[in-house]
């Protein structure tokens, strides 16, 4: 049905009259007679109309196998009859073959064997002899193809000794090339392999020499690389002893901070306090006690001056206990 469609779309009368008949044999197998029917009596009028005869017996004969099942035999016999006659006119041997075998089949269902049989004995007849005549055929190409092929063989056998004889000069000329391309190439291979030596011994040479330089930077730097390390420990122990000396200093500095900020300052502030008593009340105070203090004082912040320079010293002095 789809390509019937399709065959409609393109105004295609043959596509559609074969489709058509097709459908009509289908709808016969499935048993749905009625539209088989139809289908098959478009088909037939479409065959009439672009005059396709061998369509046309097909027709026929599945419109007689239709009515066949549907046991209008009266009918079956017409239509199968129409398709023997137009076979027989056009010599369609095998359309013919399959009519006479329905025609067996159509009086053997209605009880006429007599009939049956002559229809059936012509159609063994009718196709053992096409089926010779196709043998015959068969055996005439046959024959045809193997004079051909006979032929063609001597031909070839020809032409292959001539092929032959070529082919053993051509052969003879090529090994003849092929040992001069050959001897051409070892030399060439030879020569290659001599350079090669020599450009391998060369290139290890200066591997070897390049390999020399550089084990020799290498065992500079190791050797700057030692020098490196002792002077970098030597600069380490430096700082080392820098930073404690640093670290004594500014402790002395501390100290010495101290020293200065809170005991230089009590006996030079009594010192200072009797000055200011002796000018202020000179004549009502004890000069031997001014003296005696201030002597005291004097001897007391020179011992701190003392312990002072101890501690400003660079050299290690005993801490004061």
């Amino acid at each position: 049905m789809n390509a019937r469609s399709l065959f409609e779309s393109e105004n295609h009368i043959r596509g559609i009259s074969v489709t058509t008949n097709n459908l009509g044999n289908t709808y016969t197998l499935l048993s749905r007679y009625g539209i088989a029917y139809s289908e098959l009596h478009t088909a037939i009028e479409l065959k009439l109309e672009i005059n396709d005869q061998i369509g046309l017996i097909t027709a026929y004969k599945y419109m007689g196998r239709l009515l066949l099942e549907t046991g209008e035999y009266d009918e079956a016999d017409t239509y199968m009859n129409m398709g023997l006659s137009l076979a027989k006119e056009i010599e369609a041997k095998e359309e013919q073959i399959e009519i006479y075998r329905d025609l067996s089949r159509l009086f053997e269902a209605m009880n006429q064997p007599n009939e049956a049989l002559i229809y059936h004995k012509l159609y063994h007849t009718y196709s053992d002899s096409l089926l010779n005549i196709e043998k015959n055929k068969r055996l005439l190409e046959l024959q045809a193809l193997y004079d051909t092929e006979r032929n063609e063989k001597e031909n070839l056998q020809l032409k292959q000794e001539q092929a032959l004889n070529q082919q053993i000069m051509s052969r003879q000329q090529a090994q003849t090339e092929f040992y001069l391309i050959l001897l051409a190439l070892s030399i060439c291979i030879i020569t290659l392999f001599a350079y090669g030596f020599y450009q391998k011994n060369s290139t290890n040479k200066k591997l070897r020499l390049l390999n020399e330089s550089i084990q020799s930077q290498k065992n500079e730097i190791e050797a700057q690389s030692t020098k490196l390390n002792l002077a970098y420990e030597e600069i380490r122990d430096l700082n080392d002893d820098l930073e404690q000396k640093v670290k004594e200093r500014t402790k002395q500095i501390i100290e010495y901070s101290f020293k200065n900020s809170h005991e230089v300052r009590a006996p030079l502030s009594r010192i200072l306090g009797l000055i200011d008593l002796y000018k202020r009340e000179s004549s009502n105070i004890d000069l031997d006690y001014v003296v005696q203090n201030l002597e005291q004082s004097a001897i007391e912040l020179d011992a701190i001056v003392h312990e002072i320079n101890h501690l400003l010293t660079l050299e290690e002095s005993p801490k004061k206990s």
